[in-house]
């Protein structure tokens, strides 16, 4: 037979508590299954990501009151019960199933956080034993408040309050880079940090990075003119923003003035753009292409096709009908060359 996981374990016993019995009261019985899923979680260090990944919805506040309740000298215990009433807003949970206020959640996370402090350095009187559970212990309350400073972050940014969201995200950074990369991996989704912070960034700090990468490309391969500077602060806006269908629209309008750098154009469908996802990078190619016949460049088309077939995959039906209504898109343009500002500006 296959014995189940400890998650197994976990979700088995509150399954079995919402069902009534004859040999027990139903009050007492509930108890005891939840009180066995609840060690079940604490003993095997089951994460509040695996929670939410594994067990179903409706299970997850009565089971995470329950450690906080029987581990209560844990206090990150409680800490995971506020973080999942925040990730539950962020997402969309029905809010009969949260019960709790946010605001309250929220409150509580920042307060934590302030006094939340790494144990201190072993002594030279300690065993190597000793020592080694002591950084790991070390690993794990960092592993966790670069959890709680993301968590927190993520609802602050949900809620626009971007200035805390900055700085509660750049928090969980600047731990997080102590952290060995396989560790960090387990604790948060770096690239949503990393997006996340870009969201968080004001508009006219991140424009000024944007100048600046521009700035060193102008002085890397010569002058830029104004207007491809304009459309390059707007393309990499979207592109840091991961505004997937506004880069694209700033590409399509590229087909039509032919503004933007061949290079640069190519490069946004390079493996060197790791956070472009290969569905938008298809969609730049055919761009490309569609760029390459109406000026005049046919003879790079083999190498771009060669690119989508070889380094991207073939067309799925989404891709094909992108591609298509694309060119149609672009001869309606080229008939009526004042709808390329109306379609810019949208």
């Amino acid at each position: 037979p296959v014995h189940p996981n400890g998650l197994g374990l976990v979700k088995t016993f509150v399954k079995q508590a919402e069902k009534p019995s004859s040999t027990s009261p139903s009050s007492q019985r509930e108890k005891l299954l939840h009180g066995l899923a609840a060690k079940v979680c604490f003993t095997l260090r089951i994460s509040l990501d695996e929670i939410q990944k594994d067990i179903p919805l409706k299970y997850q506040r009565q089971l995470l009151t329950e450690i906080s309740s029987i581990y209560s000298s844990h206090p990150e215990q409680k800490e995971n019960l506020h973080r999942w009433v925040l990730r539950s807003v962020v997402r969309g949970n029905n809010p009969l199933l949260i019960q709790h206020d946010p605001a309250s959640s929220l409150q509580y996370l920042i307060s934590s956080t302030s006094t939340i402090n790494s144990p201190s350095s072993s002594s030279s009187t300690q065993n190597q034993a000793e020592g080694d559970e002591q950084k790991d212990e070390i690993r794990r309350k960092k592993e966790h408040k670069v959890a709680v400073y993301f968590d927190v972050g993520e609802y602050l940014l949900f809620i626009d309050q971007f200035s805390e969201a900055e700085k509660h995200l750049n928090l969980a950074k600047e731990i997080a880079s102590s952290l060995d990369r396989v560790l960090l991996l387990k604790a948060i989704d770096i690239q949503r940090l990393d997006g996340l912070l870009l969201a968080a960034t004001p508009q006219d700090q991140l424009i000024s990075k944007i100048q600046s990468k521009i700035n060193k490309r102008s002085t890397d391969e010569g002058a830029i003119d104004k207007e491809e500077e304009d459309l390059l602060v707007k393309s990499e806006c979207a592109h840091s923003l991961q505004n997937w269908p506004i880069l694209l629209d700033i590409l399509k309008v590229d087909n039509i003035r032919k503004i933007l750098n061949w290079s640069y154009r190519c490069s946004l469908a390079n493996s060197i753009r790791q956070n472009i996802p290969s569905s938008i990078k298809i969609k730049i190619v055919c761009l490309n292409t569609i760029r390459m016949c109406l000026h005049g460049e046919a003879y790079l088309v083999p190498t771009c096709i060669q690119r989508i077939y070889k380094g991207l995959g073939l067309l799925d039906s989404d891709t094909s009908n992108f591609f298509f209504t694309s060119c149609a898109e672009t001869v309606s343009h080229l008939s009526q060359s004042t709808m390329t500002q109306i379609y810019f500006k949208r």
